[in-house]
């Protein structure tokens, strides 16, 4: 007769429960949960920081196109009051040469016999117009096209012509100008940077003498470059220079542009 032997195992040695496995579970889930929603959130911020800047972006984009729009109209209206600008030749430093019409001006880079005339410039390659204004609105453009070194605005009548001359305001000379074609500046008391696009070629110069204002514009790219808003009381009269006397010659002129000068 058979018997039977069993052999029983204590739950000690091999326990059938893990007590610590439901936490776990529940940590991991948490994790993955917590995990889920925070990816969820970092691309709920994305997507409205990528609108954010896309409405920024458009928004830039209508306040230039609007401020474009501005200047236009600016423009427009300046040339309402086109002067008829002719440069005086008894004011230009020996060394400029102003054409049979008065309306260029050109450093031939030789000192020419000339009248001793007391409101030439002696010093420096200047040249004003002959007629001032004292009063109303005044606007005339001025063709830089190759030139590097020029400085373009207006100048009273009481401005010095003589010795070494320092264009600011200070010294009755509000203007801007260029140097080596890249660097361009308002010649105010502590000179002015000025954000030019690519090469300034016309120079559009507003003079409104009832509010005491001068404006430059750049007639090509539609953009206003620098306003005086104080002016010098009494006559002043439209500057122009072709650079400094001692730099090395440029030939190139500056032309006053036409009354019926189309866009």
């Amino acid at each position: 007769m058979e018997s039977e032997s069993r052999i029983l195992i204590s739950g000690a040695l091999y326990p059938t429960t893990f007590p610590w496995l439901g936490p776990f579970l529940i940590i991991i889930l948490l994790s993955i949960c917590l995990l889920l929603c925070g990816k969820d959130k970092a691309r709920q911020t994305e997507k409205r920081t990528r609108k954010a800047n896309e409405l920024k972006a458009e928004n830039d984009k209508l306040i230039a196109e609007n401020e474009i729009l501005k200047i236009e109209k600016e423009l427009s209206d300046a040339r309402c009051y086109r002067a008829d600008v002719v440069l005086d030749p008894r004011t230009a430093h020996p060394k400029l040469k102003v054409s049979e019409d008065g309306k260029s001006v050109w450093n031939t880079g030789n000192v020419s016999k000339v009248s001793d005339w007391e409101e030439r410039f002696d010093s420096h390659t200047f040249i004003l117009a002959k007629c001032g204004f004292l009063e109303g609105r005044h606007y005339w453009e001025v063709e830089i096209d190759q030139k590097k070194t020029w400085d373009l605005g207006v100048a009273s009548a009481t401005a010095s012509r003589n010795g070494d001359i320092s264009l600011s305001p200070k010294n009755y000379y509000w203007v801007i100008g260029c140097n080596d074609g890249k660097d361009y500046r308002a010649r105010t008391e502590q000179w002015t940077s000025l954000k030019v696009n690519g090469k300034l070629t016309k120079l559009g110069i507003f003079l409104d003498k009832s509010a005491g204002s001068l404006s430059f514009y750049d007639v090509c790219s539609k953009r206003k470059l620098h306003t005086y808003k104080t002016l010098g009381v009494g006559e002043l009269y439209p500057f122009f220079s072709t650079g400094s006397v001692a730099a090395e010659q440029d030939s190139s002129p500056l032309r006053i542009l036409p009354l019926n000068l189309e866009d």
